[in-house]
This record gives C-alpha cells, sequence and structure tokens, in this order.
C-alpha cells in the first residue's frame, strides 16, 4: 500500500499538468500569452519516465519605429518527460501582460508543445516547439455580441549548445528561429536570432535555477522595417524520476 501511494504522489505533478493542459486546450476562453522566445532550456533531455516541472516569469522590450521600451510580461508553468533515451517532451502554458503605457492583461495565452532530441553526450540538441495562441478580444460595449475567438500558431525551430561543469552549473546557447503564422490569412512573420542561459545548481539531476535572455531580429513584410525583440527571464525546475534506477 505505501508503495502505490508513493507512485501516486510521484505522478500527481504530471497528471495535474496534463489535466491543466487538456483543461486550456477545450476550454479556449481561459486562453491566452506572448510571443517571446524564452525556454529556460539546455541540451541534456531527460531520463525515460523522468518528470520535470518549471515555474518562470520574463519580461521583454521592444526597439521599433512605432513603439521603444518594455513591451510586456509573462508568468508560466511547463511539465516535461522523458520518453526514451535522448528524447523528450515538454508541454508549457504562459499567460502575457502587456506593458505599453500601463500593465494590462494581453488576453492571449500560449499552449505548447515542445519535442527535443539530444546527441553528442548531451553537447547538442535539436528542439521544436510549436505553440497554439489563443486570443479573445475585449468586448466594446455591453450592447457588442461577444468577439470570435482568434488563433494564432507559432513555429520555433532551434538548436541547444551546452557547456557543462560538473552537476553544477551549465551554459546555453541556442540559435533559432520563429515563424509567426497569423489565422486569418495574413503573412506569416519571421523571427531570427537566439536565446543565452545558465544553469546553476547543487545536483542539476535535480533541480537548478535558470537566468535565461535572448534577442531576436522581426523580418519586415515588403514595404516594412525590421525591429529587434529582446528580453529575459528566470525558471525554477524540479525534477522527479518516477522509476528509480536500480
Amino acid at each position: 500500500m505505501k508503495t502505490i501511494t508513493n507512485h501516486i504522489r510521484k505522478l500527481f505533478p504530471l497528471i495535474t499538468g496534463t489535466g491543466f493542459f487538456i483543461a486550456l486546450i477545450i476550454n479556449p476562453l481561459f486562453s491566452s500569452g506572448q510571443l517571446w522566445p524564452v525556454s529556460f532550456d539546455g541540451a541534456p533531455s531527460l531520463k525515460p519516465a523522468q518528470l520535470e516541472i518549471s515555474l518562470f516569469g520574463a519580461g521583454s522590450y521592444y526597439l521599433s519605429e512605432v513603439h521603444d521600451g518594455t513591451y510586456g510580461y509573462t508568468p508560466g508553468i511547463r511539465v516535461g518527460i522523458g520518453i526514451v533515451k535522448n528524447f523528450d517532451v515538454k508541454l508549457s502554458y504562459t499567460r502575457g501582460f502587456f506593458d505599453l503605457g500601463k500593465l494590462e492583461d494581453s488576453r492571449e495565452n500560449v499552449v505548447g508543445i515542445a519535442p527535443k532530441y539530444a546527441f553528442l553526450n548531451d553537447a547538442l540538441a535539436i528542439q521544436v516547439p510549436f505553440s497554439i495562441i489563443l486570443y479573445k478580444p475585449k468586448k466594446y460595449s455591453d450592447f457588442q455580441e461577444n468577439p470570435e475567438m482568434e488563433v494564432y500558431y507559432l513555429l520555433n525551430p532551434r538548436f541547444i549548445i551546452s557547456l557543462h561543469y560538473k552537476k553544477y552549473f551549465e551554459f546555453n546557447v541556442a540559435p533559432g528561429m520563429q515563424i509567426y503564422i497569423p489565422g486569418h490569412g495574413t503573412d506569416p512573420t519571421y523571427f531570427v536570432g537566439g536565446n543565452l542561459g545558465f544553469a546553476f545548481s547543487g545536483n542539476l539531476n535535480r533541480w537548478s535555477v535558470r537566468p535565461e535572455g535572448f534577442i531576436h531580429y522581426v523580418i519586415p513584410h515588403k514595404g516594412g522595417k525590421g525591429s529587434i525583440m529582446y528580453g529575459w527571464g528566470l525558471s525554477f525546475t524540479y525534477n522527479i524520476n518516477l522509476i528509480k534506477s536500480k
């Protein structure tokens, strides 16, 4: 009985995270997030049946002819699981808050899935996060019907290069791009850039504190001018081995 209880306790975060993710999918009115590509991830993959739970926060800034300065902030949660050796999948949810003069709810949430394959002894990985952005516009008046839900998509393929010092320190560089796909026929927007992150811990296999920054160039559409988005964030990550190693 004690063994069963211990397994339930270990599985509880995974069940909770999966249920939360499903709830977001089936109830889009609850959903909304932002586009900044903080990943808080290194090249090493989770071990098979290893669970990862991450809580994070991030800020983003914008340089363009239209707006310079703070763009917004986002809190988020991520749950990952090791599938087989060198391969894991992580589910995430973020909700963004714009700060264009004043802080307000963006009414956008991002739910995402990020498969990752690691190789070269965990020094290099390929990760292809895919996100669904669900946006519910505000009602302009009590006499107006509720605006329809808008759906957008974001693909963010990247390489992750990691250097380690024992189990205490990790340095990560992640060049990549973002492809922002509007859901109403508008041409996609492309971002190119990269992330720079660190991980500090007493045992990286168990937990870590991860500061990370990014900078991306927004490729302009025809007739437009490019802009730059950059930002920072901080994550706390905790790992649980669902199956004890022999």
